[in-house]
């Protein structure tokens, strides 16, 4: 599975996907999928977490792994932290009543999600790639 600075791109997941439908009266290996794919997104989520400045702990805990059948994320901020994208990133925070705003150096590989990818990527594909090994065998696709 290659890995690249945008994350990690795995080749054959279609043709996968559609041998698991395939062979299958359910759909247990789609919550499989998405188990494995959760796991290996939790793995960068747990070191961007210590990645994470703390001053009230609301960014740090805003950090979570998503993921569906076909992929796995890792986001951080939202409604209660927008502030997210500017601490991970750096930029400019404007405001409305004033002029001016601060300015954090901005770093385009980011400081934290970005970091943790590139620190357990390979960590976070070998946990997939033995979830996945394990549901083949559980399958019977690498029968015949």
């Amino acid at each position: 599975m290659p890995v690249d600075e945008g994350g990690v791109r795995i080749i054959g997941l279609r043709e996968f996907h559609k041998s698991l439908k395939e062979l299958s009266d359910d759909n247990t290996w789609t919550k499989q999928l998405r188990e494995a794919n959760k796991a290996a997104a939790e793995i960068i989520a747990v070191r961007a977490r210590t990645l994470a400045p703390v001053r009230t702990g609301k960014l740090r805990s805003s950090i979570r792994s998503l993921a569906s059948q076909k992929s796995a994320s890792v986001a951080g901020g939202g409604a209660r932290v927008p502030y997210f994208g500017w601490i991970d990133f750096g930029g400019i925070i404007r405001f409305k009543k004033k002029r001016g705003g601060i300015k954090r150096p901005f770093f385009t590989k980011g400081r934290i999600i970005y970091v943790a990818l590139a620190d357990r990527s390979q960590e976070a594909v070998n946990e997939y790639a033995e979830a996945v090994s394990d549901l083949i065998k559980r399958s019977g696709l690498n029968e015949g």
